[in-house]
């Protein structure tokens, strides 16, 4: 029933005016036919916020064992892969794994993922602090032989100048 609301939100909306008209006004008959008609489909956010305002569909996601307070960022929950847009088969997935309560192991599953995605920052922390260490080092080393040696500059009246750095280095030279 979803996927029906959802294709008549699209076919409805000026940017799919580019599909047929036979293609768009085709009913599908059974629900194979429906989800293939669908599969194609990228929803926005604008185009699932329209959906989520139509009647009956507030009983589907009810029916679907989706809590109100999920229904509310949903799009937000479903871009799996943060394209803008969500496909079919993230739909599908994402509502299956929002059915129903938070189970323990639902909760200790994402306390793993985010231990290690922590672990992951730490050691990517350390692995950019010790090329940062190497890269000073290596700039010392490549500089520290350098004299102070003295360069000709001119003025805008050609008139030359010996100059060299503060710090031993020579400008320009």
């Amino acid at each position: 029933e979803l996927v029906a609301v959802i294709m008549q939100v699209c076919n409805e909306r000026s940017e799919f005016a580019d599909i047929p008209d036979g293609q768009r006004d085709a009913v599908p008959t059974s629900p194979e036919e429906l989800l293939q008609a669908a599969a194609g489909i990228q929803i926005t956010p604008s185009i699932l916020d329209e959906v989520r305002q139509r009647e009956g569909v507030a009983e589907i996601f009810s029916d679907l064992a989706l809590a109100d307070e999920d229904t509310l960022n949903l799009f937000e929950t479903l871009d799996s892969d943060g394209s803008g847009t969500i496909d079919m088969e993230e739909l599908f997935e994402g509502i299956a794994k929002l059915r129903g309560d938070a189970r323990r192991s639902d909760i200790v599953a994402v306390n793993f993922m985010l231990q290690k995605v922590y672990s992951e920052l730490r050691e990517l922390r350390q692995d950019t602090s010790a090329f940062v260490e190497k890269k000073e080092q290596s700039d010392i080393a490549r500089t520290s032989h350098i004299e102070a040696a003295p360069f000709v500059s001119r003025d805008s009246a050609g008139k030359e100048s010996i100059v060299s750095c503060p710090n031993g280095t020579a400008l320009g030279g």
